[in-house]
């Protein structure tokens, strides 16, 4: 038995992959997912890219968010949004990182508090993001032919 505080509290993290390299993008966020959040994570995006960018997104509202569809527009020339199918997870290979993370890093594993939980998981992100071939490897479901995604 896995002992708790009591206390609910989770970590919220953006994350992108690269898909030709394997490159993994990700920031933990302090605060709420919302659209200023997003933004945020796509300055960083951009920031550590070059040429253009394709995101393939699921439908979180804050992927819909005014401010959203804003900044991707001030910024057509790199970035281009891509929305998945709805409840099509398995669509999208982020999940395989969130599921890799979990399992190696959180699954049965208690925390005393936030902060533990956010070291353990940046942790093992930062060792994930310096090995893109283990990170390519989890491509391998993706490259079977599947749906295409619908423009946001």
């Amino acid at each position: 038995m896995i002992p708790t505080n009591g206390n609910r509290r989770n970590l919220k993290v953006f994350g992108m992959i690269d898909y030709f390299t394997g490159k993994l993008i990700y920031q933990v966020i302090d605060g709420m997912l919302n659209g200023e959040s997003y933004c945020k994570f796509l300055q960083k995006v951009l920031r550590e890219t070059s040429g253009k960018v394709i995101i393939i997104q699921d439908g979180a509202p804050y992927h819909r968010s005014r401010l959203v569809k804003d900044f991707t527009q001030e910024n057509s020339e790199r970035l281009t949004l891509y929305k998945l199918p709805s409840y099509s997870p398995d669509y999208s290979p982020i999940e395989c990182v969130w599921r890799k993370i979990k399992r190696a890093a959180t699954h049965h594993v208690y925390f005393e508090n936030i902060e533990q939980l956010s070291e353990t998981v940046v942790k093992h992100l930062t060792k994930l993001k310096r090995n893109p071939r283990s990170i390519k490897e989890l491509f391998g479901v993706y490259t079977a032919s599947k749906a295409a995604p619908v423009k946001a």
